[in-house]
Protein backbone atom coordinates (compact mmCIF):
# COMPACT_ATOMS: atom_id res chain seq x y z
CA UNK A 1 0.00 0.00 0.00
CA UNK A 2 1.23 3.41 -1.12
CA UNK A 3 2.21 6.46 2.34
CA UNK A 4 0.26 9.03 1.94
CA UNK A 5 2.46 12.27 0.83
CA UNK A 6 2.54 14.96 3.83
CA UNK A 7 4.15 17.51 1.73
CA UNK A 8 2.90 20.76 2.87
CA UNK A 9 1.63 22.76 0.38
CA UNK A 10 1.69 26.99 0.31
CA UNK A 11 -1.92 27.53 -0.56
CA UNK A 12 -3.32 27.26 3.00
CA UNK A 13 -6.52 26.29 1.67
CA UNK A 14 -5.18 23.67 -1.02
CA UNK A 15 -3.24 22.28 2.26
CA UNK A 16 -5.98 21.54 3.90
CA UNK A 17 -7.76 19.96 1.37
CA UNK A 18 -4.71 17.66 0.79
CA UNK A 19 -4.63 16.89 4.87
CA UNK A 20 -8.85 16.17 5.24
CA UNK A 21 -8.06 13.40 1.84
CA UNK A 22 -4.69 12.03 3.70
CA UNK A 23 -7.04 11.56 6.80
CA UNK A 24 -10.13 10.32 4.90
CA UNK A 25 -7.27 7.55 3.04
CA UNK A 26 -6.26 6.64 6.20
CA UNK A 27 -9.63 6.00 7.72
CA UNK A 28 -9.80 3.51 5.00
CA UNK A 29 -6.47 2.21 4.74
CA UNK A 30 -7.43 0.85 8.92
CA UNK A 31 -10.24 -1.18 7.51
CA UNK A 32 -10.01 -4.88 8.01
CA UNK A 33 -11.98 -5.77 5.02
CA UNK A 34 -9.08 -3.69 2.80
CA UNK A 35 -6.76 -6.49 3.49
CA UNK A 36 -9.21 -9.34 2.68
CA UNK A 37 -8.07 -11.68 0.73
CA UNK A 38 -10.22 -15.03 -1.53
CA UNK A 39 -9.08 -18.44 -1.24
CA UNK A 40 -10.52 -19.90 -4.83
CA UNK A 41 -11.64 -23.57 -5.61
CA UNK A 42 -11.78 -25.05 -2.17
CA UNK A 43 -12.70 -28.29 -1.99
CA UNK A 44 -14.96 -30.00 0.95
CA UNK A 45 -15.69 -33.39 1.44
CA UNK A 46 -18.35 -34.01 3.23
CA UNK A 47 -17.90 -34.05 7.23
CA UNK A 48 -14.07 -34.16 6.96
CA UNK A 49 -11.75 -31.62 8.30
CA UNK A 50 -10.29 -29.47 6.04
CA UNK A 51 -6.70 -27.77 6.91
CA UNK A 52 -6.20 -24.40 4.39
CA UNK A 53 -3.70 -22.14 4.75
CA UNK A 54 -4.05 -18.67 4.22
CA UNK A 55 -0.75 -16.37 4.53
CA UNK A 56 -1.75 -13.71 6.64
CA UNK A 57 0.38 -13.38 9.62
CA UNK A 58 -2.02 -12.98 11.93
CA UNK A 59 -5.43 -15.30 13.08
CA UNK A 60 -8.11 -14.31 10.82
CA UNK A 61 -11.23 -11.82 11.81
CA UNK A 62 -14.17 -13.69 9.90
CA UNK A 63 -14.06 -16.53 7.71
CA UNK A 64 -16.79 -16.77 5.42
CA UNK A 65 -17.59 -18.97 2.14
CA UNK A 66 -19.08 -18.41 -1.55
CA UNK A 67 -22.05 -19.40 -2.96
CA UNK A 68 -21.75 -23.45 -2.30
CA UNK A 69 -21.86 -25.69 -5.23
CA UNK A 70 -22.53 -28.86 -5.62
CA UNK A 71 -24.54 -29.76 -2.34
CA UNK A 72 -26.74 -32.79 -2.66
CA UNK A 73 -28.89 -30.97 0.70
CA UNK A 74 -28.75 -28.32 2.85
CA UNK A 75 -25.79 -27.95 5.48
CA UNK A 76 -23.67 -25.89 7.77
CA UNK A 77 -19.57 -25.15 7.20
CA UNK A 78 -18.01 -25.18 10.66
CA UNK A 79 -14.70 -24.02 12.03
CA UNK A 80 -12.89 -25.86 14.39
CA UNK A 81 -10.70 -23.67 16.66
CA UNK A 82 -9.02 -25.76 19.60
CA UNK A 83 -5.67 -26.37 18.89
CA UNK A 84 -5.48 -24.76 15.18
CA UNK A 85 -2.69 -22.27 14.73
CA UNK A 86 -5.09 -19.86 13.42
CA UNK A 87 -1.89 -17.04 12.77
CA UNK A 88 -1.38 -19.51 9.84
CA UNK A 89 -4.48 -22.30 8.80
CA UNK A 90 -8.25 -22.08 9.18
CA UNK A 91 -9.76 -25.52 9.73
CA UNK A 92 -13.05 -25.95 8.64
CA UNK A 93 -15.57 -28.63 7.85
CA UNK A 94 -18.86 -29.01 5.49
CA UNK A 95 -21.48 -30.77 6.88
CA UNK A 96 -24.87 -32.72 6.18
CA UNK A 97 -24.31 -31.38 2.56
CA UNK A 98 -24.06 -35.24 1.80
CA UNK A 99 -21.66 -34.45 -1.04
CA UNK A 100 -18.01 -32.91 -1.55
CA UNK A 101 -18.98 -29.41 -2.03
CA UNK A 102 -16.98 -26.45 -3.27
CA UNK A 103 -16.65 -22.90 -2.16
CA UNK A 104 -14.88 -19.46 -2.21
CA UNK A 105 -13.32 -18.78 1.42
CA UNK A 106 -13.63 -15.10 1.79
CA UNK A 107 -10.95 -14.63 4.22
CA UNK A 108 -10.76 -10.93 6.73
CA UNK A 109 -7.81 -10.06 8.61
Amino acid sequence: MKTIDTTKLDDDKADRVRRSHAEAIREIQARPALGMIVIPNVVLADNVRTTIAHGLGRAPSWIGPSVISGAATAGVIVEFVDGVDRTKVIDIAAVFYGATITIDLLVVP
